[in-house]
This record gives C-alpha cells, structure tokens and sequence, in this order.
C-alpha cells in the first residue's frame, strides 16, 4: 500500500481518478483514518479529479461542480454511517 503525502504529489500512483466519488473519499479515508481532515481531504479529492482531462485536453470538472460533488459523496458517506460529525 502506497502511502498519500499529505501535499497529494504521489496521488496518482494511488487513487484512480476515474473511480466514483464516494469510493475516492473512502480511499483517502483509508489513509486517514479517524485522524481525517475534511479540508485536507478536499485537497486531495479535487487532485484526483483535476487529473480527468476530457478529449479537447480541457479538464473535465470545474472547481464549483468537483465541491458539490465532494459535499454530496461526504453526506452520502455520512448518511450511511461512515462518518460522523466531531465535537
């Protein structure tokens, strides 16, 4: 198992950008944790996903839909039981 820096450089050698985005969160999360930091975690999500570059080479999300995507998947997570809200 390859281990994510923190800054997200070696992000490719171990999330696929193509996967679905409930499954990118849970893979970083894997790496995290119970430590997890959502912020951080957003760095990294919007990484995998910046690397997705359409046929024309533009990149596929911008900044505005990869957050809702991000905030949907963690309340979906959430929904499920995966996470919880701390105190």
């Amino acid at each position: 198992m390859t281990k994510i820096n923190t800054d997200g450089s070696n992000i490719s050698e171990s999330i696929h950008p193509y996967l679905e985005n409930m499954t990118i969160i849970m893979e970083i999360y894997k790496y995290f944790a119970k430590e997890m930091n959502v912020v951080t975690a957003y760095d990294l999500y919007q990484k995998v996903n910046s690397k997705i570059l359409q046929q024309n080479g533009k990149k596929r999300y911008q900044i505005s839909e990869m957050r809702s995507m991000y905030i949907v998947a963690l309340q979906n997570l959430k929904y499920m039981g995966y996470f919880s809200a701390t105190r």
